[in-house]
């Protein structure tokens, strides 16, 4: 897969994580597609790790701290107007009976 030409579409936060020691998948690559992606991003190497022991090597923690890190925009609901007053939604389910 060429995600090199496509990581300019990616619109939400990304989280590359890689291993130092990969040999399937050279550092270099990771890297080139960290710096082609747009922010937010981040890219997490662990010296240690290979190609297939990235979670034994502590990438589960690095996951686990990217997504604690990730703050969801709170939902504000609009208040139900009705001839140019606001209406509780107590008042909204009464009035739909």
């Amino acid at each position: 897969y060429r995600t090199i030409d496509r990581i300019d579409q990616v619109d939400i936060p990304l989280f590359i994580v890689h291993g130092g020691r990969d040999s399937v998948i050279p550092l270099y690559q990771a890297r080139r597609v960290y710096h082609a992606a747009s922010e937010p991003k981040t890219l997490q190497v662990l010296p240690r790790a290979g190609h297939n022991d990235l979670f034994e090597m502590g990438a589960w923690g690095q996951v686990r701290a990217f997504l604690a890190g990730l703050r969801p925009e709170p939902v504000v609901a609009e208040p139900k107007v009705r001839a140019g007053h606001p209406i509780g939604l107590e008042a909204a389910a009464d009035a739909s009976r």
